[in-house]
């Protein structure tokens, strides 16, 4: 999902959401902003970098006066802001007060789970709040009762009027236990100490962020973000491959954070499902696809459709004999040797090729890869590293005899080295080759790096 989608549409929209991405998350909708509203403000502020000034409350009882340490706070504040910052919102942490006090230590909570002095939590609240309506104001409470993780505002004009209380009590209020480092609660998938991610959660309402399962259940208005898939309701735990909308494409958005989901199952940013480097990826398959199919596969078509003049096909005949003869490429000649690189075209054909076409249409969706998608991208890349790996070093010790200095120099600076960071061709230069293999076997790397997370997450619901 994106934040940069949602978050800076709505300017302050509206109503107190008592929201806990753990526990429990009662919110109004009653004054979301319309779609077309959101999708024009969006449009108008897509490339705006918005300074939040932030203020830090803690609200400790004297049981607990040190609970909330300063290095906890800090920590706290680089997860907000490391988690915002890429998406436009740059928050600046101005003051940290702190107030030892029983009854502020729990929120003014009363044993009965509610405000018991309404006007002495207004009052608190109006002494203590600072900045204008666009600076944020976070309290933390040591005491807060357990079946309250956060409660936040989403953003209102109504609210922005310093004459109404609702002006003085918008902001966020966090536990303390759900603060970075704070033992694991019965309710979480692991043992881990939390994250901070709660805070996440909440101060995406405050800037107007609605739940991934937002409105009517499994329909694609949900949060009113466009590529998060829909959900039927919010996720307990991290239940990897959750689907609850099986007529509608996608998982659940369990790693989002504005999902119900824990700590340890926000292992993606809220800007996105799938990672930017996903089209670096789908760029380098596609050139390898073109690279395959325009020049490597020429020789396996029916002649028929290649070899006439007229023929639907003649121009990739023709473009091949352009390249082979242009670029004087080795591996095209069948007087040269290393006819190894026949085995190649093989394997391009018979695992490469089904493994591109497939990658193709994974990366280009905007879902995130599934574990299988992640699967096939590793053998993609593995294959690819070793099969360049074997034409580089059999490029290295090609002599003049096969290639002459000056059609190398035209391989080599004329034509595949300007290319050598994207382009896919596994019979190519040594210096190409040898740039194309460290980005092949990059994506196998990654790939193998997310999968192995995926399993982790897996490994560690089913242990619990």
């Amino acid at each position: 999902m994106q934040l940069n989608t949602l978050a800076r549409q709505t300017l302050f929209a509206s109503t107190l959401a008592l929201s806990h991405a753990l526990d429990f998350c009662g919110n109004e909708n009653d004054h979301v902003v319309p779609d077309q509203q959101i999708q024009d403000l969006a449009q108008k502020q897509s490339n705006q970098t918005h300074l939040i000034d932030v203020y830090f409350h803690v609200g400790s009882t004297h049981a607990n006066e040190n609970l909330i340490s300063d290095k906890t706070l800090d920590t706290q504040f680089d997860t907000l802001r490391r988690a915002f910052l890429p998406h436009g919102f740059e928050f600046e942490l101005v003051n940290t007060s702190r107030i030892v006090d029983d009854t502020v230590g729990k929120g003014f909570y009363g044993e009965g789970g509610t405000i018991d002095d309404y006007d002495a939590y207004v009052a608190f609240m109006r002494a203590n709040r600072r900045g204008g309506y666009d600076s944020l104001n976070v309290y933390f409470f040591s005491d807060l009762i357990p079946g309250l993780g956060g409660q936040c505002n989403l953003p209102t004009p109504a609210s922005s009027d310093p004459n109404y209380d609702n002006y003085w009590l918008d902001g966020c209020i966090l536990n303390a236990n759900t603060m970075p480092g704070m033992p694991a609660q019965e309710q979480d998938s692991t043992n881990e100490p939390r994250k901070g991610h709660v805070a996440i959660h909440e101060v995406g309402h405050w800037l107007g962020l609605l739940h991934t399962f937002h409105g009517r259940l499994c329909e694609s208005i949900n949060d009113q973000v466009s590529d998060t898939p829909a959900q039927s309701g919010g996720s307990s735990g991290c239940p990897i491959g959750r689907d609850s909308c099986p007529d509608s494409p996608g998982e659940d958005p369990i790693h989002n954070y504005m999902d119900y989901s824990d700590d340890s199952c926000n292992i993606v940013s809220m800007a996105s499902n799938k990672p930017s480097r996903d089209y670096l990826y789908f760029l380098v398959v596609v050139l390898h696809l073109s690279a395959m199919l325009g020049v490597d596969f020429v020789p396996f078509y029916p002649e028929s459709l290649c070899q006439p003049s007229g023929s639907p096909l003649h121009f990739l005949v023709a473009y091949r004999q352009w390249y082979i003869t242009t670029m004087a490429d080795p591996y095209y000649n069948l007087d040269a040797p290393g006819h190894f690189f026949d085995f190649l075209v093989y394997v391009e054909l018979i695992v490469q090729f089904p493994l591109a076409v497939y990658l193709t249409r994974a990366l280009l969706s905007k879902q995130r890869l599934s574990g299988a998608g992640e699967l096939a991208a590793i053998v993609y890349g593995i294959v690819t590293g070793l099969c360049t790996a074997i034409v580089c070093n059999d490029m290295w010790h090609l002599g003049p005899d096969v290639i002459s200095h000056e059609s190398k120099q035209t391989l080599l600076f004329g034509a595949y080295l300007p290319y050598a960071v994207i382009r896919q061709c596994h019979h190519t230069s040594l210096a190409e080759n040898s740039l194309i293999w460290r980005l092949a076997s990059l994506i196998a790397l990654d790939m193998q790096s997310r999968l192995l997370a995926r399993l982790r997450l897996s490994s560690s619901v089913k242990q619990d």
